[in-house]
């Protein structure tokens, strides 16, 4: 934690730390679950602390153009990296590893920090990250209760950044790939409530959705 908390991570050695971090991870399968769990709480920690706008990164003209807009295509590149390697440790068979993995997986997607991640970038994380998580899932012996977090965590990702996408040519794809992965999960099915813990984030979907409907309608 000391090289994290004494500001010696940066946008240059960022990607070997968390390379050595998750060789550690891996490693300590068979130990004490207790120490992979702090190497991805540290994983996150690293990413939060990282300067990505650091002077001396190298960018193209493109990128430069970005960042004089006040983007950060660097951070935003390596936050989808991040996404991923969650998103691999969320199906890990250690509990306390798997804990840390959601709950860091779930905190990057709400919260990528600012300045907001590119559009196109947020809508790849859809189809390459949380579609894929729940397939796997679904191809998996996981308990249900996993599953609704997954699914849950997808609704309130789309919910949260859906402004930020609407724009995008691609939007309507993303918005129907989204209705049929949930379609059997009661956003339309209003006789039977979803579980206390899903009732909002599947009532606000609903809500969305036919906003969605009723201005694809009238376009």
């Amino acid at each position: 934690m000391h090289i994290v908390d004494a500001g010696y991570v940066s946008s240059f050695n960022f990607p070997l730390i968390i390379s050595t971090i998750l060789t550690f991870t891996d490693a300590t399968s068979g130990r004490t679950p207790g120490e992979g769990a702090a190497a991805l709480h540290l994983m996150h920690k690293c990413f939060r602390q990282t300067n990505f706008s650091a002077a001396g990164v190298a960018v193209g003209d493109s990128e430069a153009a970005l960042v004089a807009a006040g983007a950060n295509p660097t951070r935003d590149q390596e936050w989808r990296g991040m996404l991923d390697k969650f998103r691999l440790f969320y199906l890990d068979r250690r509990p306390a590893v798997a804990a840390v993995a959601r709950q860091s997986l779930s905190r990057l997607l709400q919260d990528p920090g600012q300045p907001p991640v590119a559009p196109a970038i947020v809508y790849t994380c859809f189809d390459q990250v949380l579609h894929r998580l729940l397939s796997e899932l679904d191809a998996a012996s996981f308990p249900d209760a996993v599953r609704f977090d997954a699914i849950k965590m997808l609704g309130i990702t789309f919910l949260q950044h859906m402004n930020l996408m609407a724009l995008l040519p691609d939007f309507p794809k993303l918005w129907l790939s989204i209705l049929n992965r949930v379609r059997h999960k009661y956003i339309f099915n209003l006789s039977a409530p979803p579980p206390q813990p899903l009732t909002l984030t599947f009532f606000s979907l609903r809500v969305a959705f036919l906003a969605l409907s009723l201005s694809l309608s009238l376009s």
